[in-house]
This record gives C-alpha cells, structure tokens and sequence, in this order.
C-alpha cells in the first residue's frame, strides 16, 4: 500500500508538473498568436485610417489579462472611437472549462471598456444600450490554430440631440473561424432589424445577412455574399414606401502580385412611386463586373493616400467667419495646395503603379429590367497604356487620339424604345440623325470598338476626334467670328448670356445669319431646354 501511495503520489506531482508546463507554453503560443493577428489586421487596415494595437499583456501560469487600443484617423469615427480600449480575459489550455470543458490553446472573452470612450461617445453608448455591455466577444483557439470567434451586439435605441434622428438596431452576431496560420477561414455577420429616422424619410432594413470567407488578399476579403430583403424608404408626406431586395457577390484573388475577381450586384422587387406620385419604372437592376491585372501594391498606396485626402477635405471645412481671417485664408490654401497634390499623387499610381499595360481588364455588364423593356449595356475594355509614364501635365495636353490609344475593347449599348421616356428619346435625335445610335426593330442600339490607333461605330471606321460630333452639334470656336457668320453684337451676347429665346429670336429675324449657322444654333438651344 506503502508503495502504491508513492506511485500515486508520483503521477500526480507528473501529471501537475505536465499541466503547469503546458500552460506555461500555451500562455506563450497565445502572446504569439494575438501579436501577429494584430499585425495582420494592421496591414489590411492601413489605408482605411483604422489601426490596433497591444497595449499591456500581463501573464500569469494559468491566464493572462491584456488590452488592446484601436486608433482611428477618419475624421468621422475619431470623434467616436479613436484611442477606444478593449478588455480581454484569457484562460491558457490545454484543458478549458469555459463553456464546457474542451482541449485548446486559450480561451478569450472580450469586453469593450467603457471608461476609453470620448466623453460624447461613452454618454451616448450608455444611453443608447441601456447600460448594458454593446458588444461582446468569445474567442477560443485550438491547438490547430483556428481561431474561432462569436461576437454579439447588443440592441439599442439612440436619439440624435441635434437633429432629432432616431436609431434603433435589434442586435447581431457575428461568428468566424479563421486559421492564424492560412490567414483564412469562413465568417458570417447576421444582423436584425435596423430602422433610421428623421424629420425627411425613415429608412428600415429587417434583416442582413453576410456569408462569406477570409483570405490573405487584398482587404482580407476572399469572398461573401450579402443579402438584405425588403429594404425599406419612406419619404415624409408619403404614404406608401419604396421597397426593394438588395444582394451582392463578390469574389476576389490574388496572381502575380495584381488583383482579378468579379462582382455582381442586384436590386430587385421594386415597387413604390417617385416623388411626383408615379409607380417608379424600373423593376429590376443587374450589374456584373469582372476584372484582372490591378497591382496590389499600387491598390495599397491608394488606400493610404485616399484617407490622407479625406482627412484633408475634413480640415477644410470650416465657418465661413474662420476664412474671413488673414491667417485663415492662408491656412486654407495651403490645405488646398496639399489636396490639389495628393489628387496629382493619386492620379500617378492610378496611371503608372495600378494599371497594367496589356493586363489590366474590366468587363462591365449593365442591365435595366424597366415596365415596358429592357436597357443593357456592355463593356469590354483592356488598358493599353503609354510607352513612357503619364504625368497629369501630359494628360491635360492630350487629343481624341491620345485618349483613344489608352484603352482597347468594346461598348455595346441597346435599349427597347417603349422603355425610355419621351424627353430622352428626343434628346437623342441629333445622335440618330448622325448614326451614332441606330434604330432597329423597335431598339436602339450602339457598338463602339477601340481599336488602338482608330475606332468603328456601327460598323463604320470613324476616327476619335469626330466622335463628339455624332453625338452633339460641335458650335465652332467663338474665335472664329467669320465661320459663324454671326454680327460682332450678337455674338458678344452669346458669349456672355448664352442662347437665349430672345438671343434667338433675334438672330431668326436678321438677314445676316447664315441658315447653317442658324440651325445649329436651334438644335443646341433645343438640346439645352430638354437637359434643363
């Protein structure tokens, strides 16, 4: 018995020493893990001026305490949640009783604290939530290093003091598990009933759903569709809303460094009048896209660039009494001055480190289901690019020929005349008297081929600088006093009031005006009442 007890005796001082050394090391695979996930969800987040980082990490044998700050530069959230803090308890493996007893690395539950918010927003939390916790998370990772997450909103109920708008959301969940080591994995966020109010129109969305799979790409989105039924828009003084199904598609990878993928995005089931009392005409709405060869690192820098030029336009809005100041002029050209750069900036990657000559694809198909047809549109488009690097300077002195050489492809429109309204039909005749748009068989339609160094439209080669000319009257330049035919007064006065009725007029009555000149001027002044 002697024995016995000493063999026992034995095990357990084993089978202790095994599970405080386990801990041990599970605490440390733990600490590894949230470090690089952090570092990854900064990487994909680093152009949408959000960010997180590990504040403290305090472990012990059996658990850990840790806090983590999220910093946001987007002007409009900073004001909310910038240097927000999270609260997570963690309990180390190998053996985790939360929820059960199971077998993995760690257990997390996460809390937001309170007491990080902005003084605005941790009131407005707590009213809108009630005094409960407005978002909770259960994290347990697994010795396979899946990484799985369920995170609960809170519904709430909020009241906007400044304008009277009203927020109530009936809650979500969001459930994922994602590997730590593939860096993907599938995720789904449902979300009731969301309905936003204010003195204008009330919005409702009873339900969201978004199924989908992270990955190592660009943004860390693989795939997802989203589903969101019978959205819902009222507008005040109105009885009857406007309602519509709304889904999307998106799938998305990564090849030699350049992004492809495709999107499609339809709205459905719509029913509702327009603000003149009329049932809105279009029933249904299809777009799909398919695209290749956008370098990722160039996608990237924009994204950086964007929230710098965003951050911009926020500075730059202030009181008009702020710019009547000596100082507050200067300040705002130069905010100015930085913006006009960063759009240059944004301009040069987009033409030199995102687009891929020969490589950079986009396929757009558009289509209208309407009461009385359809209306479609099609785009086939390669980018050809230029053989030295574009400048915005080089752009600004470009031709019809410059533009054209840029791209390749087709455009390919068409639409059931019984679909369109009257107004827009008579604002193509010009364009049907030029062939530029064909009608056939109840239809019109138009193709346009880019063909590099000429276009077709039609099946007719055309070059790029007469293609305005088949779509509007070209009113020669002003400068040129003698092709228009038109006496020193009257030109002076379109150059300064523009056609007027009474400009036109004026110009039917004198002997002076040649006829051609004279119809032009009819189809242009014709052409500017319709679009007014």
């Amino acid at each position: 018995m002697k024995k016995l007890g000493v063999v026992i005796a034995t095990l357990l001082a084993v089978g202790a020493a095994a599970w405080l050394g386990g801990s041990w090391w599970v605490g440390k695979e733990t600490e590894r893990i949230v470090r690089a996930q952090i570092e990854q969800a900064n990487q994909h987040s680093a152009g949408r001026g959000v960010s997180q980082e590990l504040v403290s990490y305090d472990r012990s044998l059996l658990g850990a305490k840790a806090v983590t700050r999220m910093s946001v530069t987007d002007p409009l959230l900073a004001s909310w949640l910038d240097q927000a803090q999270f609260s997570h308890q963690i309990k180390h493996g190998p053996l985790l009783l939360a929820d059960g007893v199971s077998f993995g690395v760690s257990h997390w539950s996460t809390r937001l604290d309170m007491a990080s918010l902005p003084t605005a927003s941790k009131t407005f939390v707590e009213q809108a939530f009630a005094g409960k916790e407005p978002f909770t998370a259960e994290t347990k990772i697994g010795f396979d290093k899946i990484i799985h997450t369920t995170a609960n909103f809170s519904p709430m109920d909020a009241r906007l003091e400044a304008d009277g708008t009203t927020l109530k959301w009936a809650g979500a969940n969001f459930t994922g598990d994602i590997s730590a080591t593939e860096k993907s994995g599938p995720f789904s966020f449902k979300a009731n009933k969301f309905e936003l109010r204010d003195a204008n129109a009330s919005f409702t969305l009873p339900s969201l759903d978004i199924q989908g799979r992270m990955g190592p790409v660009a943004g860390g989105l693989e795939n997802f569709t989203m589903k969101l039924p019978t959205l819902s828009m009222l507008v005040a003084g109105e009885t009857q809303p406007i309602t519509m199904d709304l889904s999307v598609d998106s799938v998305l990878s990564e090849q030699n460094g350049a992004v492809q993928g495709k999107a499609s995005f339809q709205i459905a089931n719509i029913q509702g009048n327009n603000q003149q009392g009329v049932a809105i005409p279009v029933k249904q709405v299809d777009v799909k896209v398919d695209y290749a060869g956008f370098k990722l690192e160039g996608l990237k820098e924009i994204q950086a660039l964007q929230a710098k030029l965003q951050a911009l336009q926020e500075q730059m809005q202030v009181d008009e009494a702020a710019t009547e100041l000596p100082e507050g002029q200067k300040q705002q050209q130069q905010l100015a001055q930085q913006a006009q750069q960063l759009t240059e900036e944004l301009l040069d990657l987009v033409l030199n480190k995102v687009l891929q000559a020969g490589l950079s694809k986009l396929r757009y198909d558009l289509s209208l289901s309407l009461d009385k047809g359809k209306v479609t549109g099609l785009a086939d488009l390669t980018y050809v690019g230029s053989q030295q690097p574009l400048k915005l300077n080089d752009l600004m002195l470009y031709g019809p020929q410059d533009w054209g050489r840029l791209v390749t492809g087709s455009i390919d429109l068409s639409a059931d005349k019984a679909a369109l309204p009257t107004d827009v039909s008579l604002l193509m005749g010009y364009a049907l008297e030029q062939k530029a748009i064909v009608e056939a068989n109840n239809q019109y339609t138009l193709q346009l081929k880019l063909l590099g160094e000429t276009a077709e439209l039609n099946g007719s080669p055309i070059g790029f600088a007469e293609l305005p000319s088949k779509f509007f009257p070209q009113m020669p330049s002003l400068s040129e006093e003698a092709s228009l035919g038109l006496p020193p007064d009257l030109m002076q006065q379109i150059e300064e009031q523009g056609i007027t009725p009474e400009i036109m007029q004026q110009l039917e009555e004198s002997d002076d005006v040649p006829k051609e000149t004279l119809e032009m001027l009819k189809q242009l002044q014709q052409m500017n009442s319709q679009v007014q």
